[in-house]
């Protein structure tokens, strides 16, 4: 079995309608290379000070994940919607880092929430601390898509964001940080991007 894949890199920003009109350009131009499957970065729609946070922040389905689904369905692919900044029904100020996943059909298959949140402390005395926004999730999700059965996570601190595609086997995993990735068993994989 083959799947042309895309993976798409932005230089995202703090104007979201500037990085949705960008995303929506490179959807298009990869479903015009025969794309099957499309990978967006973390923080697509908002890459910006804190501070900015609440006004870039959707709910899930929102405005920028119904355009993906849109996308999605007008030219029958697979979309890893990278991550969005999440707004978190209860907490006020407090957000989820989140993962979509959507289907040919432009449905949403999964929803996937962080996990394991980048949180460091550098020599230098610089401070990077991803929890003191955003929630963390609480459960690995795995979803199929059509013939195509799907992991999609952002796993730990040190990869970023990932999706993991299987063949026929069963799908397993562990959450144990930071080697969520590493702990996907390879048998019957077809797909890991990172």
């Amino acid at each position: 079995m083959h799947l042309r894949t895309a993976v798409i890199q932005l230089n995202s920003r703090d104007n979201p309608a500037e990085n949705l009109a960008a995303v929506e350009r490179f959807l298009d131009h990869a479903a015009g290379m025969g794309a099957q499957l499309v990978g967006l970065p973390e923080f697509w729609t908002y890459l910006g000070p804190y501070a900015g946070f609440a006004e870039a922040a959707q709910t899930i389905p929102g405005p920028a994940i119904e355009r993906l689904q849109e996308k999605a369905r007008r030219h029958k692919m697979i979309v890893h919607g990278g991550s969005i900044i999440e707004r978190h029904p209860d907490l006020n100020g407090k957000f989820y880092n989140t993962s979509v996943l959507i289907n040919r059909n432009g449905e949403i298959s999964a929803r996937y929430r962080k996990i394991h949140l980048f949180d460091v402390d550098l020599a230098n005395g610089e401070k990077h601390h991803e929890s003191e926004r955003i929630a963390p999730g609480n459960e690995i999700v795995t979803a199929e898509v059509g013939y195509l059965p799907v992991l999609p996570c952002i796993p730990a601190v040190i990869t970023g964001k990932s999706c993991c595609a299987r063949g026929p086997s069963k799908t397993s995993a562990t959450s144990s940080p930071p080697r969520m990735s590493g702990n996907i068993r390879p048998t019957g994989s077809a797909l890991v991007v990172q």
